[in-house]
């Protein structure tokens, strides 16, 4: 019986007959690619940081380009009120934070070379940031309103 029952199946599929249509395949749903975190932040920010240890406040400009090679120039920050300006360098993500180094272009004594700013991707008109000192202690936080 189990002999027969080979040669049954066999001959379906060596048999010149018509092949029988095949199952549609179960629909797939597949997660959309990222543009990365910092897609939407593209543009003119403009708003208040605050300085833990210190519990100042200052003012901040910041100008970032919608894209950038990871170690490229992603935009710019001023400090008026202290007074300091740095390049911000794109270090790349984690998760959906865009991670930047400040490069202090001018008033290097008033402000620290090398912090490191994370920006949480949400999208609107607001952007909330935190400022980690070079060592990755946490120093400071902003929050930005865009300017158009």
């Amino acid at each position: 019986m189990r002999i027969a029952v080979l040669v049954a199946v066999a001959g379906c599929w060596r048999g010149g007959g018509e092949v029988p249509a095949a199952e549609e395949p179960a629909a797939v749903t597949v997660a959309p690619v990222k543009a990365g975190p910092y897609r939407d932040v593209g543009g003119r920010w403009i708003g208040v940081g605050i300085q833990y240890d210190t519990q100042s406040e200052w003012d901040v400009v910041m100008k970032l380009h919608r894209d950038a090679p990871i170690g490229g120039r992603i935009g710019t920050i001023e400090y008026p009120s202290l007074p300091c300006r740095a390049d911000l360098i794109r270090d790349g993500e984690e998760g959906d934070v865009l991670v930047m180094t400040e490069k202090i272009t001018d008033g290097v004594d008033k402000c620290v070379d090398g912090g490191k700013i994370r920006i949480p991707r949400k999208p609107g008109s607001r952007l909330d940031w935190r400022w980690f000192f070079p060592s990755g202690e946490e120093g400071a936080k902003a929050s930005l309103e865009r300017m158009r």
